[in-house]
């Protein structure tokens, strides 16, 4: 293909763009949507416990996390669009294979498979924004992941309300249905669009994962935000709609247009912050120091809630206020990135950012088993109800949230110490090597 497109390929590539913008939306549906928005209903019907059901999301994101790596690497080498529509096929197969499972491993192992393909959206699309608005990275980035979140808010109040109408496998089958017809529409903009060559320098090894991970400052930048993003995620997707349910007194539909909310909050400030970093002379820091702050206070309302108030008819708004302050953590993707591709080599653009999304859903597959184990834990102390429901008392969730605190007090103090870069790549090959007991274990990029 030519280095620059003709305006008639400029327009199939921008179509062929937005089928595949339409398809992250339907991944963020996915990834918000289970096991979370219908934990109860999966609960009474399968008769398994908490771990059991956070299972479904552990399966999916430890996928999911796994995949970046790989993805990282074929996004290098074959470009974005072709690695999304072979993503989209297997979310396609998953779905179907979700909502026709009859058993609970029949549910985990389709799971796995659409967090397989989901994998493949987000890092193919910001290969795709480096390509086509290379001068407007951040700006256009926020807004693939504002529309993309709104999928997330699709897959709360407007599936939870189909799952009561319909059934939950049957919204399953319109969100296997709605990934079919993109697909098509990829299908049909596939030969007029403009397609990078592929990049046959661009190895398929481990080698550019362990020069990315040598980088002491893609280091700091992995634990200083991903943390807490996977704090924000498990409260969305795994424990947030049961908590405002069992502490709050939510009705399952109210719970659900809190998240709803959530997410919407969360893809406002990804917009907003990408558009501020701009307009702040590319400053990147200062604005994930208020991310890795945010969410201790997020952490710190919602337990005097729970800790103060047990009870209390000022019980749902305080905790609903906290939820949505743990929104804060999830706000700043544009930025990360941005970071992880300016403290990295330009020919290890995916690598960087497979790096940082495979950080990102390993924490939230960590911390969803997590969650998981510490509700079993209080599990003996709340029966289940006539329906199947098991109500979880607050000690439950104070103890969760006083680990999740611990954590993200930790990534704020990492996040004061990274460099800021204001829009430049400032890797410049300095090194340093680490020793333990006088011998050399590896070398760390400053």
């Amino acid at each position: 293909m030519p280095e620059t497109p003709t305006p008639r390929e400029r327009r199939f590539t921008v179509a062929l763009f937005l089928m595949g913008l339409a398809m992250y939306f339907v991944v963020n549906i996915h990834r918000v949507a289970i096991p979370g928005q219908i934990f109860s209903q999966l609960q009474a019907e399968l008769r398994v416990s908490a771990s059991a059901i956070a299972g479904l999301g552990t399966a999916f994101m430890y996928i999911y996390a796994v995949t970046q790596l790989l993805v990282g690497v074929l996004v290098d080498r074959y470009g974005g669009m072709r690695v999304l529509a072979v993503g989209g096929v297997v979310i396609a197969v998953g779905t179907l294979l979700f909502a026709c499972s009859t058993a609970f491993w029949m549910l985990l192992a389709s799971r796995a498979l659409v967090g397989l393909g989901c994998g493949c959206a987000y890092l193919s699309l910001v290969k795709e924004c480096l390509r086509l608005y290379p001068h407007r990275f951040t700006t256009v980035l926020g807004f693939v992941v504002f529309f993309g979140y709104s999928g997330g808010i699709a897959g709360t109040f407007p599936f939870v309300k189909c799952v009561e109408m319909a059934g939950w496998r049957a919204g399953m089958l319109i969100i296997a249905g709605t990934g079919v017809l993109l697909l098509a529409g990829m299908a049909i903009f596939w030969r007029g669009a403009w397609r990078p060559a592929i990049n046959r320098a661009a190895l398929l090894s481990v080698a550019p994962y362990r020069e990315g991970l040598s980088n002491f400052n893609t280091l700091k930048c992995l634990l200083a935000t991903m943390t807490g993003f996977g704090v924000y995620y498990v409260v969305l997707t795994v424990i947030g709609g049961k908590l405002l349910e069992d502490i709050g007194g939510l009705s399952p539909a109210r719970a659900a247009k809190c998240c709803s909310l959530l997410i919407l909050l969360s893809a406002i400030s990804n917009q907003v912050t990408g558009v501020l970093s701009v307009h702040r002379g590319n400053r990147r820091r200062s604005f994930l120091q208020w991310q890795a702050g945010l969410v201790p206070a997020g952490c710190l309302l919602a337990l005097a809630g729970i800790a103060l108030l047990p009870g209390h008819p000022a019980l749902g708004p305080v905790l609903v206020v906290a939820f949505l302050c743990i929104m804060m953590s999830s706000g700043f993707s544009p930025l990360t990135n941005a970071i992880l591709i300016e403290v990295n080599p330009p020919a290890l653009t995916g690598v960087a950012v497979g790096l940082g999304n495979f950080a990102a859903y390993a924490f939230v597959a960590l911390f969803s088993s997590l969650a998981g184990a510490i509700l079993d834990l209080f599990g003996g102390q709340s029966p289940p109800g006539a329906d199947g429901h098991i109500l979880y008392p607050a000690a439950a969730y104070l103890t969760l949230f006083s680990v999740f605190l611990l954590i993200t007090t930790a990534a704020y103090a990492i996040a004061r110490r990274l460099p800021e870069t204001h829009g430049r790549n400032i890797h410049d090959g300095r090194s340093r090597p680490v020793r333990l007991f006088g011998r050399t274990l590896m070398t760390l990029h400053t």
